[in-house]
């Protein structure tokens, strides 16, 4: 279906689109702005049809900015568990060594507050 622009200068422009033909659509608005306007307004037209496209590489950034967050907790949680577990071999022999104790559980503590 043939679609008619009407200008206020009473010239015209017709676009042969399906109305189902978005891509065809937006190539005849782009080549009609450029003719008549400029490729300023072209570059105006492409920012407030895709601002989603803006959106989606600020999304895209910042998973991959969260992605290394919980790379740094899941490593830091390791190493928690790692701590956890020399206190427990440290709790289990005969004599308890309080010295070793008390400098794991700094260690582990600073190494929690680092990441908070």
């Amino acid at each position: 279906m043939a679609r008619t622009i009407y200008f206020e200068d009473g010239s015209h422009e017709v676009i042969f689109c399906g109305s189902d033909d978005t891509d065809g659509l937006k190539a005849a608005l782009e080549r009609i702005l450029r003719e008549r306007l400029g490729n300023d307004t072209v570059s105006l037209l492409h920012d407030v049809i895709d601002p989603e496209l803006n959106g989606i590489d600020a999304l895209e950034w910042e998973l991959k900015s969260y992605e290394g967050s919980c790379e740094n907790y899941r490593a830091c949680l390791g190493d928690v568990y790692d701590g956890l577990n020399q206190m427990v071999k440290l709790l289990r022999e005969n004599r308890l060594n309080r010295s070793k104790l008390t400098e794991l559980t700094d260690k582990l503590r600073k190494q929690i507050n680092s990441e908070l």
